[in-house]
């Protein structure tokens, strides 16, 4: 059996939702000339100012930009390396004149794309959209029938440890995602 850790997962596996958004303040205005999308749960969360916006999107991977188009949205660029440091390899091979950034994101999200507008000199709008928080377990699952676990984000992967501790070994785990990945690692 193959267990999806994370906010949706396919039918035909576990899904153990381990994780829930908490909202915070809504996005109500948009002003830049380009605007980052981190997640699909931001797509959800400020799906009308989006629609609203008439800026480029920078988006950190396909399911993100899926999520955009299926809001109407078509002036996207995807990162290839579905991550912060993807987006910034996206526009460091652009032709940037006097951009302007806006970037809706989760309270615990990294600081790396913070840090380049920064260095760059940069104008960004930040906008805490959500917060991520644990939600306690309410499947139980038989880790000795367990063959996969995979894990959507690094929150999935705090989430997992704090309610389970350490996988058994022989469950084969799964990250998507660089930053997940490494987060799985670090804490095996």
């Amino acid at each position: 059996m193959v267990v999806h850790i994370g906010l949706e997962a396919p039918s035909e596996s576990i899904h153990l939702p381990l994780i829930a958004i908490q909202p915070l303040e809504p996005v109500t205005l948009i002003d830049a000339t380009h605007v980052i999308v981190t997640s699909k749960t931001t797509v959800r969360l400020a799906k009308e100012p989006f629609q609203k916006c008439s800026s480029t999107f920078i988006s950190v991977g396909a399911q993100t930009t899926a999520s955009l188009k299926q809001i109407g949205i078509q002036n996207i660029l995807t990162a290839t390396n579905e991550c912060q440091e993807g987006i910034i390899e996206l526009l460091e091979n652009l032709n940037l004149t006097k951009p302007t950034f806006f970037w809706a994101h989760s309270a615990l999200s990294r600081p790396i794309l913070r840090d380049y507008f920064v260095q760059k000199n940069y104008p960004c709008t930040e906008h805490i959209l959500y917060n991520t928080v644990f939600v306690e377990p309410q499947v139980a699952v038989d880790f000795d029938a367990i063959t996969d676990i995979h894990f959507s984000s690094p929150s999935c992967v705090d989430a997992f440890f704090h309610f389970y501790g350490k996988p058994p070994s022989h469950i084969r785990l799964h990250a998507k995602g660089p930053v997940t990945e490494a987060k799985l690692r670090n804490m095996l």
